[in-house]
Order: C-alpha cells, then structure tokens, then sequence
C-alpha cells in the first residue's frame, strides 16, 4: 500500500505545483502532466500485485480530524482503479498537447483540478472507512465540477457544471444517511465493522435504495441522469473521457461495496436493480439515435452501458 499512497500523494502534490507554476505555463504543464504520469505508473504495480498475483496488501492507518482511517487495495477496489490509472494516464497525454497552447486559459488550475480529480478517485476505492469514502467522493465532485466549468469563456459550460455539482450533492446526501445508519449499527466508520453489525431486513433495505439513490446519480441511472448529457458535451474531450470512463463508474464501486456490508439481499432488490438497468439501457439507447452531437451520443451511450452492468449486478 505505501506505492499506492506514495502514487496518490505524487499526483496530488504536481497538481499543486502546476497551480502555483501558472503563469510559466510549460513549467506547470510540465510537473501536472509529469506527476500524472509517475504516479498512475507507480499505481499500476499494487493493482498487480492484488488483481493478477493474488497478493494481500497491508492495510495502513491515517489520521482524519475527527477519526482515524485505514486505507487498503482488495479485488474489488483494484478492479475499479484500473481504469482510474489507464485513462488518467491518457487523457493527461491528450491534456498536455492541447490545454498549454490556450493561452486565454490558466493551465496551472486545468492541472491542479486534473490531478485533484485522479487522486480523489484512487483515495476513493481504497478507503476503507466511511468518513474518507465520503471526503474523497466530494473531493473528486469539486474537481469535476471545476474541470467541466474550465471552459469558462462558454456560459454553457458554467451551466453544465453547476447541474453536475447540484446533482452529486443531492446524490451525496443519500450517501451520508446511509453510512450514518450503517456506523450507528456497528458502533464505528470502519467498513470491517460494517461486515458485521447486526442490521434489520427494514434497515437493509432503507440503506439499499439509498445507495440505489446516491451512488445512482453519479452512474446516470434513469432517472437521475439529468447532468450528464451537458457536462459530457461542454467538458474538454479528455475531460469527458475520464468522466464517463472512470467517475462515472465509481458510483458502481459505492453501490458493489455497500451491498457486500448488508447481510441480507432481498430478491426485490435484484428486480429493482434489473428492471432499473433495462429502462436506463432502452431510454439512453432510443435518445442516442436521434442525436447528432457526438458528445452527446457518447454521453447517451455511458447511459446505456450504465444500464446493462446495472442489470448484471441484478
């Protein structure tokens, strides 16, 4: 796990050089582009290590404010953050040929939200305590929010992002009653004490749909997908990319994890989540056709392969 932190602490720490190295703008798009690099390479060897050789990686204790945390890589956060590191990787490549020669734009700030952006998700799937899942979550929101905004000598761009940033703090809010409800059970913000509280079918279900609901808008499910067809369309293409390709998809990281911490898995939520994904697949394929702006279809598209791995969870 110290290569996966130190991976994270690298891209965070370019992106803070970048922003302060703006107005030298190849000297900022330098150390943003460079630290992406380094740190998504320097991710890849523990993804390895748990994913292909079946390795176990010792968990490490932070301190928060208000509780310590410890952060860990399983199977299942190290599925999640492949993706992270590959399209990271790419899109900062694509990033750093096409941000630098806009001279109207601040690249230090691209940067700096960029790599905010890459190291909320990767803090993301290895916390292994509610209080830094929910701060790394709102941490890689602000940073799309920014990202997507970027564009800001386009009105529609600012538009496009504060309906993303409304949305995922509607979406957050679910978010924080069900982990509330989850730690009073178990008596802790940690995700191992979860495994094991004693929770009530009624109380499993409640934390299901709330999942369902906050984990959901980040997805696009319908029909909590308002956001996406705008912030796919106004964001820079790389942007996009990384939007629908990884962050989108840590909303099905949050709902696979919360499902492992309820002990019970009603059949009706199977249905829910079946029905669900078909409605999402059909209605994102239907709209999809009859557009014309690309980014749209790509968008309506991540719609309806939302649907279809939704309809596989079920």
């Amino acid at each position: 796990m110290d290569l996966f932190l130190s991976a994270v602490v690298a891209i965070f720490v370019g992106g803070i050089i970048a922003l302060f190295t703006g107005k030298w703008r190849g000297v900022s798009n330098f150390f943003g582009a460079f630290s992406c690099f380094l740190g998504t390479i320097f991710a890849l060897k523990p993804i390895y290590d748990v994913l292909i050789a079946n390795k176990t990686l010792e968990a490490i204790t932070i301190a928060l404010p208000i509780c310590s945390a410890s952060v860990s890589l399983d199977k299942i956060s190290a599925f999640f953050a492949l993706p992270i590191v590959i399209l990271g990787f790419i899109s900062a490549y694509f990033a750093a040929v096409t941000v630098n020669p806009r001279k109207e734009q601040h690249p230090g700030a691209y940067w700096f939200f960029y790599n905010l952006l890459i190291a909320g998700m990767l803090s993301l799937v290895a916390s292994s305590n509610a209080v830094l899942f929910i701060m790394s979550w709102e941490i890689m929101s602000v940073a799309a929010y920014f990202l997507i905004a970027h564009r800001d000598e386009m009105n529609t761009a600012r538009n496009a992002a504060w309906q993303f940033l409304v949305a995922s703090h509607i979406g957050t809010t679910g978010i924080f009653f069900l982990f509330a409800i989850l730690a009073s059970a178990a008596g802790g913000f940690q995700f191992e004490t979860f495994h094991s509280s004693a929770l009530a079918e009624g109380s499993a279900a409640v934390i299901f749909f709330l999942a369902l609901f906050g984990f959901g808008v980040k997805v696009g499910f319908f029909p909590l997908h308002i956001w996406m067809p705008d912030s796919y369309t106004f964001a820079d293409s790389h942007v996009s990319a990384v939007l629908s390709g990884a962050m989108s998809k840590m909303g099905f990281y949050g709902l696979i994890r919360v499902l492992t911490f309820l002990p019970v898995h009603a059949e009706l939520w199977g249905w829910v989540l079946l029905f669900g994904g078909l409605i999402t697949g059909i209605y994102a394929l239907v709209i999809a056709l009859v557009k014309l702006d690309l980014k749209k279809v790509i968008s309506y598209s991540s719609m309806e392969n939302a649907g279809i791995i939704l309809m596989a969870i079920g």
